[in-house]
């Protein structure tokens, strides 16, 4: 019992320095900041990887994707996706899942992108829920493949009902990428349920995106 309180007690101790340590901490040292996010990457992942901290370190790892990605090499990005990919801890994934409705329109494409890669299915609703109110084209191709990845044929309803709401807008910006994404996430979910509303779909389309795999 004594060793439950100890150790109870200098859990809370820790993390009542842990946040400051993420923060304000470094304000009093001349560091140069790219050390000290450096420093704080590989500190918050130790951490992670043994599942410590989890309700505080998920966060800062996750917002670290609201920078959009620069020409530059990002090894603390590269290290913080590589985990996201890797562990395997359901905690991870379900973060990973939540994270489509940050407000941030980098982490929802991004955090897209690792759920179509990694597979993972239980954020298969999530997406959908996301994307039928999603504005930012970037953001929303990386869910609509990431369906497509995911490989749930029902998942293809929620595509096409973006894809009549935001047509007109579309083709007005030109924004041609988009319609070819659609048309390739649709491709790999499509099966003798929905293939001829896909297939329209994507035959209306081929005159606007010129794409092998669909000819």
């Amino acid at each position: 019992m004594k060793f439950l309180v100890l150790a109870h007690y200098f859990n809370q101790r820790f993390r009542k320095f842990f946040k400051p340590f993420l923060n304000e901490y470094w304000n009093q040292f001349n560091i140069n900041d790219s050390l000290i996010i450096s420093f704080k990457t590989d500190f918050i992942l130790h951490l992670a990887n043994q599942k410590k901290l989890l309700g505080i370190s998920l966060p800062w790892i996750i917002k670290y994707f609201q920078r959009s990605k620069t020409s530059t090499i990002d090894l603390n990005r590269y290290k913080l996706e590589s985990f996201l990919m890797t562990t395997p801890y359901e905690e991870i994934n379900q973060a990973i899942g939540l994270a489509i409705f940050d407000s941030n329109c980098y982490i929802r494409e991004h955090m897209a992108d690792i759920i179509g890669e990694k597979r993972i299915y239980s954020a298969l609703e999530n997406l959908q829920v996301q994307l039928a109110r999603e504005t930012n084209y970037y953001s929303a191709v990386s869910m609509i493949e990431a369906i497509g990845k995911l490989g749930f044929s029902k998942g293809a309803i929620s595509i096409i009902e973006w894809m009549r709401k935001n047509e007109t807008a579309i083709l007005a910006k030109q924004e041609e990428f988009v319609i070819n994404h659609v048309c390739r996430a649709l491709y790999k979910l499509k099966n003798k349920e929905n293939e001829i509303e896909i297939s329209t779909l994507i035959d209306k389309y081929k005159k606007i995106v010129k794409n092998p795999e669909f000819l």
